[in-house]
């Protein structure tokens, strides 16, 4: 018979085999104890999940919108408004942020109201109202009105009127005012000391008879035998809550890369310039309206865009005060020179602001 001899290194290669496989055989598996308990199952996600529509708790609140009282309870996907003597409820609506609801009026007219945190927003028939601001258990939370020849000055807070005049520097009070309100508007009656005030204030443009300062409210008041008119509201609820389009610049119509203007009630305008982004301080006034220098993106574009911006920018920067005309677009004025005309667009989410900057 013959023998064959492997090599030294062969040997060695069959040895690390043999241990290879040795290594790879399965140790048995300990015996299971007769007491355990099987492995739970997971937790299924189906009866752990909360269902997205579960009922939310109700909460109530109270808002002033630029002089008009907006009642509302939320509860589950719906909120109850109170406007203008008649009870609406509103649906919950898709929004990027915050809640949005809509619904209409007995007359069928749209209505729409928008809350995140403490901001709200009200639209009717596709008009939007100043930004509605949370009040107390009743009355307004600073409003003011205010009239010339005589001059007088109104605060409302809450159901407090503070009644000033030069001739009267020293504020006279009236407390626990009574408040009604109008399809149009709110009534005030107070009386205390057998002196009694009742005032009347109307939605729609006055303007101040000596500066031409627009406010949201013709307000007239009834004191002493004597009927003062005036204006109410501040002039910051007219353009705050839209977008606004620049149709005309100078004299020559906006076509294509229209500038955008927007304004929040914390005195900062911002918006598009054609090109690029653009916000500045808003300085607004009792005597006028202007921007201070705007800070603006850096993108380069087409030429006739950038020619747009430009001008645009140059007319802001000229701007000294602010009206609106007969079809409510908002004119920016260099003295009585108007280089601005911008035509309000649609109600805007807070969310869709532009970042602070």
């Amino acid at each position: 018979m013959v023998a064959f001899r492997l090599p030294s290194h062969s040997m060695l290669a069959v040895a690390a085999l043999a241990l290879t496989l040795s290594a790879c055989q399965r140790e048995p598996e300990p015996p299971a104890s007769p007491t355990a308990a099987p492995p739970a199952a997971p937790p299924s996600l189906e009866a752990s999940a909360t269902p997205a529509t579960a009922a939310a708790e109700a909460s109530s609140a109270d808002f002033d919108c630029g002089g008009t009282a907006v009642a509302v309870r939320f509860e589950g996907d719906t909120a109850t408004l109170t406007l203008d003597g008649e009870t609406l409820v509103l649906t919950a609506t898709p929004a990027a942020s915050g809640a949005r609801y809509e619904g209409t009026r007995s007359d069928g007219i749209a209505v729409s109201f928008w809350s995140k945190g403490e901001a709200a927003r009200l639209a009717v028939a596709g008009n939007d109202y100043p930004e509605c601001r949370p009040v107390g258990p009743s009355g307004l939370t600073g409003y003011r009105a205010r009239g010339n020849e005589p001059f007088w000055l109104l605060e409302v807070r809450g159901t407090t009127l503070r009644w000033t005049t030069p001739e009267q520097p020293e504020p006279t009070a009236w407390e626990n005012a009574e408040r009604t309100d109008r399809i149009d508007g709110f009534s005030l009656r107070a009386a205390a000391g057998g002196r009694a005030i009742d005032i009347a204030a109307t939605r729609g443009l006055c303007r101040d008879n000596m500066t031409g300062m627009p406010y949201p409210h013709t307000v007239s008041v009834e004191l002493d035998g004597a009927t003062l008119r005036g204006c109410g509201g501040e002039a910051i609820d007219l353009l705050v809550g839209a977008e606004w389009a620049v149709v005309q610049l100078d004299d020559r119509a906006v076509a294509t890369a229209a500038p955008t203007l927007g304004f929040d009630a914390a005195g900062r305008a911002y918006g598009f310039g054609g090109c690029n982004r653009w916000t500045s301080p808003l300085a607004l006034t009792g005597e006028g309206l202007g921007f201070a220098r705007a800070a603006s993106t850096m993108m380069a574009c087409a030429d006739d865009a950038m020619r747009t911006e430009q001008a645009f920018l140059d007319a802001l920067a000229r701007v000294t005060r602010h009206d609106f005309d007969d079809a409510g677009n908002l004119l920016l004025k260099a003295g009585d020179d108007t280089v601005i005309v911008a035509s309000r667009t649609a109600a805007r989410d807070a969310d869709t602001a532009p970042p602070q900057g």
